[in-house]
C-alpha cells in the first residue's frame, strides 16, 4: 500500500512540474498551422514627436513623427514565450523614446534625406534593446529587431498621436 501511495503521489508531482511549452523557431518549410507563420510576435511603441528645423520648408520648424516597432522571433528552441520577450522590450519604451529625441536633438532635416536619419534611429534603438537584452540570461533564443515604421514631417499644430492606454482588462 506504501509503494502505491508513492508511486501515484510521483506521477502527479511529475504532471505537475514536467510539462512545459517549449517555442520553436519558424521554419522556411510550408507549414499547416498558421501558428508558426510569421514573426511570433511584436510590440509597437507610442509615436514621438520632436521639433526639428528643416531645410526648404516656408517654417523653420517642423513636428518630426517617428513610429518604432520591435520584431520578436525565437532563434531556437526554448521554454520561454516571446511574450516574456515582449515585456521585456515593453518596458522599454520611456528610455527609448529618449534616446529617440537625443539623435534628432539639434539636428536640420532634410526631406530629401531621411533615409540616414532612419537608420540611425533604428541603430540607435537596437542598441538599447540589444544591452538590455544582454542581461537577460536567455537572451541568445531570441532575436528582436527593431523597425522604423514610420518618420514624417508635420507643421507645429500637429501632435502626437494618442493611443489607448494598455491594460489588462
Amino acid at each position: 500500500m506504501q509503494k502505491t501511495w508513492v508511486f501515484w503521489l510521483s506521477c502527479a508531482w511529475g504532471l505537475v512540474c514536467l510539462p512545459g511549452c517549449v517555442t520553436a523557431p519558424a521554419t522556411q518549410q510550408p507549414q499547416s498551422s498558421a501558428q508558426y507563420v510569421g514573426d511570433r510576435t511584436s510590440v509597437s511603441f507610442d509615436e514621438v514627436v520632436a521639433s526639428v528645423a528643416v531645410n526648404g520648408m516656408s517654417e523653420e520648424y517642423q513636428n518630426l513623427h517617428v513610429g518604432l516597432a520591435a520584431v520578436i522571433n525565437p532563434r531556437k528552441e526554448s521554454f520561454y514565450n516571446p511574450y516574456q520577450v515582449e515585456s521585456i522590450v515593453r518596458r522599454l519604451e520611456p528610455r527609448i523614446a529618449a534616446e529617440v529625441l537625443k539623435v534628432v536633438e539639434g539636428r536640420k532635416v532634410s526631406l530629401k534625406e531621411t533615409g540616414p536619419l532612419r537608420e540611425r534611429i533604428g541603430a540607435t534603438v537596437q542598441d538599447i534593446v540589444g544591452q538590455t537584452l544582454a542581461r537577460w540570461t536567455h537572451a541568445s533564443e531570441y532575436d528582436v529587431e527593431v523597425v522604423v515604421v514610420s518618420l514624417y514631417l508635420t507643421d507645429a499644430s500637429v501632435g502626437r498621436a494618442t493611443r489607448e492606454k494598455r491594460a489588462w482588462w
